[in-house]
């Protein structure tokens, strides 16, 4: 399947428009979703970008050799990628641009990755030797426990992910899908009437989106129908936007099901949104 580019523009406008905000002492605030991990640390993506070297993948094609164990870390740079559970097996994650895209689930043990990696669309990686950067971080204060920090985020979405592909039925996996999908890339609008939506780009093929929440192609298309009959989706070719309450039931269970701590979420998805300051003019 061909992707215009225009769609890997917007994928990436809408990425830097957002940037999830890191500090040297504390971790990023946004909370943890799952199938899509958090962005990485502007001084770990310098690194990286600085002694890594870059490749293309094309759709469809692995993003590590199948028959060669995992040996570098990788950021996604372009293009939209995923994280298997074993080889040909249910869909993990999804890997959206300045996310890691492999090497970090062995990156301490070197033991081998139960796991596989590919790309959805033409992909463009920086990947850098797992024992090149761990003779370099002992040399660069404080970054140690920054690439903690981000190994343990990661971890943390894969459970939750897991914990819902568990737990949930398929319509509220789907909810949550387009959920993590809006809160990486989207916005929120108020139309004149002054309901609020939030606008994404256009979702990866159907058939990826099935695999991510484990679901049928079927179904997919069937409970997203009947959210446009209900008027809490409206889709097109270069998008879609959705009522906040759309994805409300899924994120109380976001809520309920993790531990009590210092962060939490906000009570709903439109206040999460305007706590992140992803709120935008009407228009």
């Amino acid at each position: 399947m061909a992707f215009a580019l225009s769609w890997f523009a917007e994928l990436n406008e809408r990425i830097a428009r957002h940037p999830c905000v890191w500090d040297e002492k504390n971790p990023p605030r946004d909370p943890v979703l799952p199938f899509v991990t958090h962005p990485v640390h502007p001084r770990l993506a310098e690194l990286v970008r600085r002694v890594g070297v870059r490749k293309r993948v094309k759709a469809g094609a692995p993003l590590t050799p199948e028959d060669s164990p995992v040996t570098s870390l990788a950021i996604l740079e372009r293009g939209v990628a995923l994280r298997t559970l074993g080889h040909g097996g249910k869909t993990s994650g999804l890997t959206l641009p300045g996310r890691i895209a492999y090497g970090n689930l062995n990156f301490f043990t070197s033991q081998p990755c139960f796991g596989s990696y590919g790309a959805v669309t033409e992909c463009e990686v920086t990947e850098v030797p797992q024992k090149l950067l761990k003779g370099i971080l002992p040399l660069e204060p404080g970054l140690p426990l920054i690439l903690c920090t981000q190994f343990e985020l990661a971890r943390q979405s894969d459970r939750l992910a897991f914990t819902l592909l568990s737990e949930l039925p398929a319509p509220d996996r789907l909810k949550a899908f387009y959920l993590v999908w809006c809160a990486a890339l989207g916005s929120a609008e108020r139309s004149p009437d002054g309901t609020e939506w939030i606008t994404a780009p256009a979702l990866p093929p159907r058939r990826v989106v099935a695999r991510v929440v484990s679901a049928s192609e079927v179904s997919v298309g069937t409970d997203a129908a009947r959210w446009r009959r209900d008027g809490l989706l409206e889709s097109s070719r270069q998008g879609f936007r959705a009522r906040p309450a759309l994805f409300d039931s899924v994120w109380e269970w976001f809520g309920e099901e993790e531990e009590p701590g210092e962060i939490r979420r906000s009570g709903t998805v439109e206040e999460e949104m305007a706590r992140e300051g992803k709120g935008e003019a009407a228009r």
